[in-house]
């Protein structure tokens, strides 16, 4: 110890520098700070920890340290690389933790936390894709900037690392669906980096297409629709091959007429058309052919061309024709000493004008494919052949005759008081009108009609200028 000395009186008191000679040294050697603030005092040094992050004293003995982790491994374990750092126990080692910085999460103890950071929800991946509409994925949230952008709209596509997306859009499944799907029509979108270029294209086997719209799809019915089977051995025209089911089936055989629309035709068939089997046959025999309904089928028939009779034959065979040609020509026979007869009436031209009297006729002249009339020879006397043409007239007629050798002419004249122009080798027309004042037909009083009437101051008609006196009075 040292002091300072007395002298002539005690000396002072003794003072031991602990840290350097006594107890204190013990701190010294243990890396502690040694103060010795009363060296005049045994005991009282105080031991102090002093190495980075260390705290902790005592008194008289050496200090029992506590180390903050934080300032010893912190620095490089978490400060370094952005984190936090808390030591909950100063008393562990090793038990320091390193916490992530937000909005990244994570913590580790002992060492550097593996921070985590979802780009998507709190960093470049919000703000570069959801905010832009674009779905994120950041597969790998301790990396920055590897947050992925992909387009999220219906029929876009496109992707982008660490920023937003070029989208292309596919039409086809914005717009399409309305415009072709919906019209059973598909949908291309050749360029999905432009807007509005999406194509509708029909179904085979209609045919079309249309850019950015619905196509016009158009169908030949005839061809590949309904109508080829409905047509089928008929004409087929479709007209609007825009619209199903209004093609038109036409009927086309020889003969035939007749159309429908949407379905097959119903034909009528003329079976007397020219092209057919009947008319070929009707008019090699000169014969018209008819049909009577176009509906009915197996009804027409070869007809006799007037004047010949209107017998028919049905089935295709030739009609047997007659004509009585004396009913048509009979009038050429204009001498009353000719009688026409036709000797067959199947055959045209037979006909022919023959003499009534015995006499040899001359043979009939053919003119121009017709016989005319023959020449008949009549004598003297004829008109006292009994029986002849103006025997038995009523009244009876004169006969007179001019006895030439041929074509004599036979005049009947009227017996008087009748009146009327002579007729030429026919009876005479004889009229008589018994009221007429000419008239020298007499009643029982001696007078004619009109006088008999006249006297008694009455009207005279005669109803019946052939019969004889039968006229009368009328008041």
């Amino acid at each position: 110890r040292a002091g300072p000395k007395g002298v002539g009186k005690p000396a002072g008191p003794c003072e031991l520098d602990e840290c350097t000679d006594g107890d204190g040294k013990a701190c010294q050697e243990a890396g502690q700070a040694c103060v010795d603030g009363d060296k005049t005092a045994e005991g009282n040094f105080v031991c102090t920890c002093t190495r980075p992050g260390e705290a902790g004293s005592a008194t008289g003995a050496r200090a029992d340290c506590t180390l903050d982790e934080c300032v010893t491994e912190g620095p490089d374990a978490c400060e370094a690389h952005n984190q936090t750092c808390a030591d909950a126990d100063h008393t562990v080692d090793g038990n320091y933790v390193c916490s992530c910085v937000s909005p990244r999460v994570g913590t580790a103890v002992g060492a550097t936390a593996q921070c985590e950071l979802d780009e998507c929800t709190d960093g470049g991946g919000k703000t570069q894709c959801v905010d832009a509409g674009q779905a994120c994925v950041d597969g790998d949230k301790q990396t920055d900037g590897d947050f992925v952008c992909t387009c999220a709209g219906a029929g876009e596509a496109g992707n982008a690392t660490g920023k937003p997306a070029v989208c292309t859009l596919d039409e086809c499944v914005t717009k399409g669906p309305a415009a072709c799907v919906a019209h059973n029509q598909t949908c291309e979108d050749p360029d999905t980096s432009m807007d509005g270029n999406f194509v509708c294209k029909c179904v085979a086997p209609r045919g079309g297409e249309a850019t950015a719209a619905t196509a016009q799809c158009t169908l030949d019915e005839c061809v590949d629709g309904a109508g080829k089977a409905a047509c089928a051995g008929q004409g087929c025209a479709d007209a609007n091959r825009t619209t199903d089911g209004d093609f038109v089936c036409t009927c086309t055989a020889p003969g035939a007429t007749g159309t429908a629309t949407g379905a097959a035709a119903v034909c009528r068939v003329d079976e007397c058309h020219a092209d057919l089997p009947l008319n070929g046959t009707c008019t090699a025999a000169g014969q018209g052919c008819v049909e009577p309904d176009t509906a009915a089928g197996g009804d027409a028939y070869c007809q006799c061309p007037p004047p010949m009779g209107a017998q028919t034959a049905v089935g295709g065979a030739v009609a047997r024709c007659e004509w009585d040609e004396c009913a048509d020509h009979g009038a050429k026979c204009t001498s009353v000493l000719q009688v026409c007869e036709d000797a067959d009436n199947a055959t045209m031209g037979t006909w022919v004008c023959k003499c009534v009297h015995p006499q040899e006729p001359k043979d009939p002249v053919v003119v121009d494919g017709q016989q005319k009339p023959a020449e008949c020879k009549n004598k003297p006397g004829d008109c006292d052949a009994t029986g002849y043409v103006c025997s038995g007239t009523v009244p009876a007629q004169l006969c007179a005759d001019d006895g030439t050798e041929w074509n004599g002419r036979v005049v009947c004249k009227c017996p008087a008081p009748y009146s009327g122009a002579d007729g030429d080798h026919a009876p005479a027309t004889c009229t008589l009108d018994e009221c007429a004042a000419s008239c020298a037909w007499c009643d029982k009083t001696g007078s004619n009609g009109a006088g008999a009437c006249a006297a008694a101051n009455q009207t005279c008609e005669d109803g019946n200028h052939v019969v004889e006196k039968d006229w009368r009075c009328v008041c």
